[in-house]
């Protein structure tokens, strides 16, 4: 568990209740991603360094790929063939025309029983195989549909806004799959992790705030909102954790951080939030 963990690390050094007023925390990203590729190939592009930020849903890596989009190409031309469609719907009017002939013959006796059997063939002949080519199309279409998907594969997008805090590979190096490419954080909000004594317990609750307090020289107070309070006591520590999110849009602090948290009220929270922008908008939506 997170809680045992951190306090194996030395991390936390949990308060008595007396000092609930200034407790323990710790900054960290609101989400780690390691991003991987599905599929073996070669890395064409990395489009990003360490440090640099990242938007959801950009490109970030590509896998050489020059088959795939060949393929894709092979397929769409297949999709958009409709040769053979117009010529079953072609086959299927002379047939229709044949067989209305046909019957009108058959119907003044002037034509014989086979032959009008024949045209009946004839035109039903025509209809199935128009009926093909049209299923041939769909599956034509669907092929398109999966060439794209395995082409789309050997490109690796962003899941988040956030910043690139570790890249392990470069372009031209051989992957496998699930290897290990780039690592991410999304850094807006932050997470403000405590872990407190089981004899608080009940003390938190969600929607409740924290007043946010680091060891960085001339840096003012952060409010943070609880989020999770966690329902479960650890035994083997006689502790339970807190998290609240803290905004964190200019990029003001690092995670990583070391802080100090404390309650305060709603009222305190609104006249106390830090204050940002020409307009001195509140920089902490509640």
């Amino acid at each position: 568990m997170l809680v045992t963990w951190l306090l194996q690390c030395g991390v936390y050094a949990p308060v008595a209740r007396a000092d609930l007023g200034d407790a323990d925390c710790i900054i960290e990203p609101h989400r780690v991603v390691d991003l991987s590729t599905s599929v073996e190939g070669v890395i064409e592009e990395i489009t990003v360094d360490r440090g640099d930020d990242v938007k959801k849903d950009q490109v970030l890596v590509t896998l050489e790929s020059g088959v795939e989009k060949a393929t894709v190409e092979l397929a769409r031309l297949r999709a958009k063939e409709d040769a053979e469609i117009l010529l079953g719907k072609a086959r299927v009017e002379f047939g229709e025309r044949s067989k209305a002939r046909t019957d009108e013959l058959y119907s003044r006796k002037s034509l014989s029983q086979h032959a009008k059997d024949e045209a009946d063939h004839e035109a039903s002949l025509a209809k199935l195989e128009l009926r093909e080519a049209r299923q041939s199309r769909k599956r034509a279409e669907l092929e398109l549909k999966r060439a794209i998907a395995v082409l789309e594969r050997r490109t690796i997008r962003s899941p988040i806004d956030g910043v690139v805090i570790e890249r392990a590979a470069s372009p031209g190096e051989a992957i496998t799959e699930d290897e290990h490419i780039l690592r991410l954080a999304q850094v807006d909000p932050l997470n403000v992790e405590l872990i407190v004594p089981a004899v608080n317990f009940g003390e938190f609750r969600k929607g409740m705030y924290l007043a946010i307090r680091t060891d960085q020289p001339g840096k003012d107070v952060y409010h943070a909102e609880v989020v999770i309070v966690d329902p479960v006591i650890d035994a083997s520590s006689e502790t339970f954790g807190v998290r609240a999110l803290l905004p964190n849009t200019d990029r003001q602090l690092p995670a990583g951080l070391a802080c100090r948290a404390e309650i305060v009220s709603r009222d305190e929270h609104e006249a106390d939030a830090p204050q940002t922008g020409a307009d001195g908008a509140d920089e902490h939506p509640r």
